[in-house]
């Protein structure tokens, strides 16, 4: 994601509550990648469905037989579960949600309630989960956090590419393993703020 293109195509952001967003991501389905009768034998397609009844179904890509298609939704939901598990409520908080023009790429994130802290400086660290995904095997589904750092009273934050809870990956969408793999990652916050008031200080 380079200057509001991804892979040369148009950025869609939207912003707004948790809820609000959910209906704003796009659905897929597949389908066998063919002309007429001929049909590709590697080869299904997947198609974006109509979020409007005006709109009609759009090919986003192909793929081959044996991979999974994994929903942006069934992401974001199994993510939101676990997080209720592990009682963090999200349901209230800002979040951000990127798509890829055509919506096969999806990466959405917001802040964890009560995790900010001040490493001594006066400007806080705030700690995001991101959750990335795409439906065209562009890319693997990711369950990250990531510290990301106030510099200015309107919000403007830059992210901390150093920080150990980034670059994660889970294999199951259960909520119960995405809530152990959360809890895993949460249990690291004191050692991560530990780090960074090491490095204020030695500056």
């Amino acid at each position: 994601l380079t200057d509001w293109t991804w892979e040369g195509g148009t950025v869609i952001e939207l912003r707004g509550k948790v809820s609000g967003l959910f209906s704003q991501v796009p659905v897929f389905s597949r389908h066998p990648y063919r002309v007429g009768s001929e049909e590709n034998r590697f080869k299904d397609e997947i198609r974006r469905e109509p979020l409007k009844i005006t709109d009609e179904p759009f090919p986003v890509g192909t793929v081959g037989k044996n991979y999974s298609l994994i929903q942006h939704r069934d992401v974001l939901a199994s993510v939101f579960r676990a997080l209720k598990m592990i009682r963090i409520d999200i349901s209230g908080v800002d979040s951000s949600l990127l798509l890829s023009e055509y919506g096969e790429r999806m990466q959405w994130s917001c802040a964890i309630p009560n995790m900010d802290f001040d490493p001594g400086d006066g400007h806080p660290l705030v700690l995001r989960i991101n959750i990335l995904n795409s439906v065209d095997s562009s890319t693997a589904l990711e369950i990250a956090f990531s510290w990301f750092r106030l510099v200015c009273s309107n919000g403007m934050m830059f992210g901390l590419k150093e920080s150990r809870l980034r670059k994660r990956h889970i294999q199951s969408l259960d909520p119960e393993d995405i809530a152990a793999y959360l809890t895993e990652q949460l249990a690291q916050l004191p050692q991560e703020k530990s780090l960074y008031a090491t490095w204020l200080n030695s500056s």
